[in-house]
């Protein structure tokens, strides 16, 4: 199946996402989290929702590969098309705590892993509206928000940047002397730049794949891109991708920007 005439397909995985993210506002308020093994908490919404969109994948989709933060398919197969990227429940920490910034997202990846989609709704981080739905097909040059067309406006100064929630332990961004927003959603800060205009960049560590792979999609689509440390372009090996491999400090920003940001990582 080639993805990019299967449009149907993809707006009903979109109608999907949205229904599995309402119902876990819904349920956010009496939610409890358990841990998993290295530490990071778990909800029943995170597996709510790995559960729907992986049964929809698996039958829409079941030629393409798969990489989820909940479940390790382990494998990879060579000659599939696509690769999805899921991530149920970006912030499971602060949405089991009653904040608003998380969200769930999905990326896709061409035959070379390069990202080309991605859809990533947020039921409670609106942009002037109540929430947030950013899509990007494959064969789109353009990102919707909320329906509409997404126009980034140019970024004329460095007064703001977003950062991870274990940046400031991590690394030394002393030299910034602007304003660090947190929002505790890999996946949501790695898009600011993107929806908020006084946010130059987003800076992160420690991130899995599926922590940043639609956002990776998006930003490319408006002609951003995710560096890492050494001001090199980002992009995924099999074995980090597949091999489920916590990644180093990645940068987003436009390139005009890269100079400016990664100098302030001392």
């Amino acid at each position: 199946m080639i993805i990019i005439k299967a449009m149907k397909e993809l707006d009903k995985l979109q109608d999907l996402m949205i229904k599995a993210g309402n119902a876990a506002r819904e349920n956010q308020k009496g939610i409890k989290s358990d841990y998993k093994s290295d530490g990071s908490p778990v909800t029943q919404s995170d597996l709510m929702i790995t559960r729907l969109v992986l049964d929809y994948l698996g039958t829409s989709f079941s030629d393409c590969n798969i990489v989820s933060e909940e479940e390790d398919h382990n494998t990879m197969h060579k000659d599939a098309e696509y690769t999805f990227v899921l991530d149920p429940l970006d912030g499971t920490d602060v949405y089991s705590q009653g904040l608003p910034s998380w969200t769930l997202a999905l990326g896709i990846l061409d035959r070379n892993l390069r990202p080309c989609g991605a859809m990533i709704y947020a039921p409670r981080f609106g942009v002037g509206e109540e929430s947030l739905l950013m899509r990007s097909d494959p064969d789109w040059d353009e990102v919707l928000i909320n329906g509409k067309r997404l126009v980034v406006e140019p970024k004329h100064d460095m007064r703001q940047l977003t950062i991870g929630s274990h940046c400031f332990r991590l690394l030394d961004l002393s030299a910034y002397h602007g304003k660090m927003r947190i929002f505790g959603s890999a996946i949501l800060q790695l898009v600011c730049p993107l929806i908020f205009f006084r946010i130059a960049g987003a800076i992160d560590d420690s991130v899995y794949p599926w922590d940043m792979c639609a956002s990776w999609a998006l930003l490319e689509k408006c002609g951003y891109h995710i560096y890492n440390k050494d001001k090199t372009l980002f992009s995924f090996t099999p074995e980090s991708l597949f091999g489920r491999r916590k990644l180093g400090t990645i940068i987003a920003c436009h390139p005009d920007q890269l100079a400016s940001i990664s100098s302030l990582i001392l």
